[in-house]
């Protein structure tokens, strides 16, 4: 008597086992593991667990290790720095940049102080029962 089997046919996990990992690498409990992580589809018949060797395929995609990318994907090298214009240095436009912005602070500042000032005239007014102008 002669056994023919296909991909589909259902394995005991020690046969299935020895038949997709000839060289020894899985065990029946290795199987009954990944089937317990869900990447192993397994059957019970009467108690008994059973695994077809295409499960095992499909097992074996699941866990298939993606490589990881090269450190170099991806990497552009550094442009360089603009030219600065003639005569000046990043110092120089530094320091131009901070006198900007701290004169538009001071404009401002100088604003708020105004409205802030009208406010507390017109509190003041109110107060002494005088129409605001």
């Amino acid at each position: 008597m002669t056994i023919d089997w296909t991909d589909d046919t259902p394995l005991r996990l020690k046969d299935a086992a020895a038949l997709a990992f000839p060289n020894g690498g899985m065990t029946a409990a290795g199987l009954r593991r990944e089937a317990e992580k869900g990447r192993l589809v397994m059957e019970r018949i009467a108690g008994k667990d059973y695994v077809s060797l295409k499960a095992i395929a499909e097992m074996r995609e699941k866990c298939r290790v993606k490589p990881k990318p090269h450190p170099m994907d991806g990497w552009k090298a550094p442009q360089p720095e603009p030219p600065l214009p003639f005569g000046l240095t990043g110092e120089r436009i530094a320091n131009m940049a901070l006198d900007k912005a701290l004169a538009n602070l001071t404009t401002k500042r100088r604003e708020f102080v105004e409205q802030e000032r009208a406010e507390r005239e017109k509190r003041r007014l109110k107060k002494a029962g005088r129409p605001s102008r």
